[in-house]
């Protein structure tokens, strides 16, 4: 960029001392003029946003944010962001986990793989769907339309603890959901299935597949949480919101591909 700099200015200086009166420039150089600017918008844009996102992560961490009234406003916003929610979510999350339940159970039955059915379902539903479910449906719920509360850096801070406090409680709560109705649909009501349930699960969820996902659930809310928040501190059109989903689903499926690499390579 510099380099394209110092030639456009070195090219037109040597015109100018050549004593040629022409006032317009080549197409080619116009052409480098307009995408050398847009590349420095573009870096200034990423910048902005690095900064935004850190200045909000610095608030997020500071002690101040939870004393006095920023405190209350803090738990106030937990449970704006949670509160109302659950119902939904909770409907969502069973009605998806009974179909892909039973998808995978009658698929697995004729195949004659029922022993491997509930590993299966256990790996795909508590391990990777729940958590970017929770991570999703906070973020359009929730993140992407309180734009209001990011006009300072104190209320982008209690909006984004709350929106973090929100996908990770509702992770926690729908994979045990999600455990619940894998367990009754086959087992049973019996208690008779719970040793080998929990052996199942025990076998599932070793030291390191149990941090990658807990790290998994941490940068989850971290991204619901901050992404769609830098964009409203930057003051960018409501038409944007578009532009912020992609974003911060871009950001959702780089963590996911990540946990992936931890978990199975």
């Amino acid at each position: 960029m510099l380099f394209l700099n110092m030639f456009s200015g070195h090219w037109r200086k040597s015109r100018h001392n050549d004593g040629v009166q022409n006032t317009h420039t080549s197409p080619f150089l116009q052409r480098v003029d307009r995408a050398n600017q847009k590349v420095r918008v573009w870096l200034v844009g990423v910048l902005r946003m690095w900064w935004h996102g850190a200045e909000i992560l610095a608030w997020c961490l500071t002690p101040a944010l939870y004393r006095g009234t920023n405190g209350a406003r803090v738990r106030r916003l937990m449970v704006d962001a949670t509160w109302p929610l659950i119902t939904g979510y909770s409907v969502l999350t069973s009605l998806l986990s009974v179909v892909v339940i039973r998808i995978v159970l009658a698929a697995a039955a004729d195949y004659g793989l029922s022993q491997y059915a509930l590993n299966l379902l256990i790996r795909t539903l508590v391990l990777e769907v729940i958590p970017l479910l929770a991570a999703t449906y906070v973020a359009l719920r929730f993140s992407l339309v309180r734009r209001s509360s990011a006009s300072t850096p104190e209320g982008a801070a209690a909006t984004a603890v709350g929106a973090g406090f929100a996908v990770c409680f509702l992770a926690v709560t729908s994979a045990v959901l999600v455990s619940a109705i894998a367990y009754v649909s086959v087992f049973g009501l019996s208690p008779w299935g719970v040793p080998a349930f929990t052996t199942l699960t025990a076998t599932i969820f070793t030291p390191v597949t149990t941090l990658v996902l807990i790290l998994k659930t941490l940068f989850f809310a971290g991204a619901v949480a901050i992404v769609p928040l830098v964009s409203a501190r930057r003051h960018l059109p409501e038409r944007a919101v578009t532009r912020r989903f992609a974003r911060l689903f871009a950001a959702l499926l780089l963590v996911e591909l990540l946990s992936l690499v931890g978990t199975y390579y």
